[in-house]
């Protein structure tokens, strides 16, 4: 039996998608403040003010001052946050193509988040 599944990504391009993510991310909650995209559940944006005030939060269950260590925590919540709203930002993505004319979204497309 052969294994067909595809190869797991470089930690380069788990972090550029990360990044592309945490970008649209933060477009998404733009449009939303001015009002210009109100789509997305109340439940999405609740995780998405949980997470974000956890990693600026200086009470971590891995303190920062743990160098590198510390940081482990803060990368796992905005892993797992953005895990669990990939769809909402797939749909941001689909509007935000419609609002600028363009025929596809410009973001990479969502794939399986890679924790780095």
């Amino acid at each position: 039996m052969s294994d067909t599944s595809p190869a797991p990504a470089s930690k380069e391009q788990a972090t550029k998608t990360l990044l592309s993510h945490a970008m649209t991310l933060f477009s998404l909650i733009r449009d939303y403040w001015k009002g210009d995209y109100r789509e997305v559940p109340k439940l999405t944006v609740s995780l998405v003010v949980l997470a974000v005030g956890y990693i600026i939060s200086p009470i971590d269950f891995i303190p920062d001052i743990a160098l590198g260590v510390g940081q482990l925590d803060d990368l796992a919540v905005l892993a797992i946050a953005m895990k669990m709203i990939n769809t909402e930002i797939n749909r941001y993505l689909v509007w935000k193509a419609k609002q600028d004319g363009s025929p596809k979204p410009t973001a990479p497309p969502a794939g399986k988040i890679v924790d780095v």
